[in-house]
């Protein structure tokens, strides 16, 4: 099964990513190489001053991961938790956000 592509360029692929536990995710891909899994856990789309709830969180993700998916070097899977994000603005920069758990993948 093949996941639904939510943006494509010459350069950039953006996939959904399976959804295995309490956040949603995104997968960024560079060609047939996956540079980038992206995801918010679920405590942050529902906390009032994360100010994430109502947004498509899809299209969150995908222009926060698209502002540093290109200073990636090494396929990364991140995680944005609840303290990363104050009114709707990730404030981690995204070489400090988690690794994602093994139970997440």
């Amino acid at each position: 099964m093949t996941n639904k592509i939510i943006y494509s360029d010459e350069n950039l692929t953006v996939c959904e990513y399976p959804r295995l536990g309490d956040y949603d995710a995104i997968s960024f891909s560079k060609g047939e190489e996956l540079i980038l899994v992206l995801g918010v856990s679920g405590t942050a789309q529902v906390a009032a001053d994360c100010g994430l709830k109502g947004l498509d969180i899809q299209r969150w993700l995908l222009e926060t991961g698209s502002v540093f998916v290109n200073e990636i070097s090494e396929m990364k899977k991140l995680m944005i938790t609840s303290n990363d994000v104050l009114n709707g603005k990730l404030n981690t920069d995204w070489s400090k956000l988690k690794e994602m758990e093994e139970s997440y993948l």
